[in-house]
């Protein structure tokens, strides 16, 4: 019995002792974290979106409270976050550049031209895998909405099977860009109240692209001769050069010229 009891006494004591060890060590050691991170979560949208540069909400707020990236970072929560965030931490209030999600492609359900009816699983992931959908253009919009059911903020809706995104519901987190299966969506800057996009991801020759698609870009240079070093036509497709432009840059111009009318203007 006294062995028993001796030993029952050995655990509780060396429970004891350890106890103390560590919370002593936790006094001493542990690193405690600003207060004014949990503040900075509470402002953020908690998306988790990512488009900050960060994995997460947490990881933005920590860097924000060590003063290393701009109040500005978190384009979902807009102007009116990064204002809250100014005065939290007591820095500079600075404007926020809108941007929204843009699609590249123009092609609806009517316009696409198929090889094949596809009959499987209605999600863009698993069609593009099986044929491409059926669907002959192997660039353009498969239409079944993944980009839809992604979006947090119900900023995309589905037209005759190609996504509309609403400008003013868009926070541009970035989900759409991660879940489109042909990497169709793009976040970009508005230039003062626009946008103008090349509404087309097609690389192939003009040919090839006229046979699958008639709102497709045929690499033309139209818009290239009118407007210089905005419009530049890489491996047949038309890139815009934001950078480039300035308030005289005729964009309607390459608008209007635009054969398969595949410059569109987003608002």
């Amino acid at each position: 019995m006294n062995e028993i009891l001796i030993s029952v006494m050995s655990m509780v004591g060396l429970g004891v002792f350890f106890a103390l060890v560590l919370s002593v060590a936790d006094r001493t050691m542990s690193v405690k974290e600003d207060k004014r991170i949990a503040d900075i979560e509470g402002i953020l949208p908690g998306v988790n979106c990512g488009v900050c540069g960060y994995s997460g909400c947490h990881s933005f707020a920590v860097a924000l409270s060590e003063g290393d990236v701009s109040t500005t970072g978190c384009l979902p929560g807009g102007e009116e976050t990064a204002a809250k965030i100014a005065v939290l931490l007591g820095t500079e209030k600075k404007a926020v550049v809108r941007s929204v999600a843009v699609v590249h492609c123009n092609a609806d359900f009517d316009q696409r031209k198929r090889y094949a009816n596809y009959k499987g699983i209605e999600t863009c992931k698993a069609a593009d895998k099986v044929l491409s959908g059926g669907i002959a253009c192997g660039y353009g919009c498969l239409g079944y909405g993944d980009c839809r059911t992604a979006c947090p903020f119900g900023a995309i809706t589905m037209a005759n099977g190609l996504p509309i995104v609403d400008s003013t519901k868009c926070t541009s987190c970035g989900k759409c860009v991660h879940a489109c299966a042909r990497e169709l969506f793009t976040i970009e800057k508005f230039i003062e109240s626009e946008i103008v996009v090349v509404a087309c991801r097609s690389k192939a020759s003009c040919g090839a692209v006229r046979r699958v698609c008639g709102v497709g870009c045929i690499g033309c240079k139209v818009c290239e001769k009118l407007t210089g070093d905005v419009f530049k036509v890489r491996d047949n497709l038309a890139e815009v050069h934001y950078d480039k432009a300035d308030k005289d840059t005729d964009w309607n111009k390459a608008i209007e010229k635009c054969p398969t009318k595949v410059i569109v203007k987003v608002t």
